[in-house]
């Protein structure tokens, strides 16, 4: 396993050639400007601005201080998981310019996913409700009190979440990748990373397949 500072600078490699690589239409606003308008003020933001323009080769920011994971603990009312701090000691947020989940939020501004997205929960929740089941995964009927570690998506609904009730060893709370109706789960952050990282390789060769024809 790569050390984190290592596997976010693959992350930044990775990143970087994804949104070089990709069809012109995309960049666009490179699905930063629901970010952008959201939280217009954030130091990530200033990050994105200089990303529309180009002018950019780290898609990272500064550490975040032990002072503003503690302030973001007491406000969520959980202990943050070790790799996930482990990130957040390299980099407090991260661009994906022209993915679909293309902000990972800086500590300050994470919170439960229901405040900015109160209809998806009570959709979800009106719909098991309806249904009666009891096999449904636990993210899809309390979607509402997962912690929402991603920005606004540029387009859908596509998010990374934090399981709140659900740890792995490690102390490791259960990460899930969320588009409109399908899941994909991840036993820690860093294997969220690991495996963000190996989609931006794989979409990078077959978008770069496609120009050399």
């Amino acid at each position: 396993m790569m050390a984190m500072d290592e596997l976010m600078q693959a992350m930044n490699t990775a990143a970087i050639a994804h949104w070089r690589a990709s069809p012109a239409e995309a960049h666009v606003d490179l699905g930063l400007s629901p970010f952008l308008a959201t939280h217009p003020d954030s130091a990530l933001a200033d990050l994105a601005r200089r990303c529309l323009s180009g002018d950019v080769v780290w898609l990272g920011m500064p550490p975040a201080s032990k002072a503003s994971i503690l302030a973001a603990e007491a406000r969520l009312g959980i202990s943050l998981p070790p790799s996930y701090k482990q990130f957040l000691s390299v980099s407090n947020g991260f661009l994906m310019p022209g993915n679909y989940i293309s902000t990972l939020l800086p500590v300050e501004l994470i919170q439960p996913f229901g405040n900015e997205n109160a209809t998806i929960a009570s959709d979800w929740r009106s719909m098991l409700e309806e249904e009666a089941s009891e096999d449904e995964p636990w993210l899809m009927a309390r979607l509402g009190d997962a912690i929402q570690l991603s920005g606004p998506p540029g387009k859908g609904e596509d998010f990374v979440l934090l399981d709140p009730t659900f740890m792995h060893p490690g102390e490791e709370n259960e990460i899930a990748t969320y588009w409109t109706q399908l899941q994909e789960h991840h036993s820690s952050f860093v294997a969220y990373l690991e495996s963000a990282l190996a989609g931006l390789l794989n979409l990078t060769a077959f978008l770069q397949k496609g120009t050399d024809r």
